[in-house]
């Protein structure tokens, strides 16, 4: 699923995609663990990145890595619009991971 997203001067697109083989065995109960496959492009549609984000979920909230969302090579600003919509495209397939 493609995404734009606009905040400021910074107009990106974000790509997600979660693949049902890969979801993993609940840790500790009502916790799961999810790899989603992500890529930021720019507004010409020029990756900026692309790699696999893991995310934790739970009854209380839906949870990135955070050292893994350290490492990405954009913006902070970016950053945030990620993680943001990730959590938005992550929330209505929540029930059924």
């Amino acid at each position: 699923m493609k995404v734009k997203s606009v905040f400021k001067k910074y107009t990106c697109w974000f790509e997600f995609f979660i693949n049902p083989d890969e979801l993993f065995p609940e840790i500790t109960p009502g916790t799961k663990s999810v790899d989603v496959h992500a890529a930021i492009f720019s507004e010409q549609q020029v990756v900026l990145w692309s790699g696999i984000v893991s995310v934790k979920i739970n009854e209380f909230g839906i949870f990135p890595d955070p050292k893994q969302a350290r490492k990405l090579p954009v913006p902070d600003t970016i950053k945030k619009m990620f993680l943001l919509e990730l959590r938005r495209y992550i929330k209505p397939q929540k029930a059924f991971l």
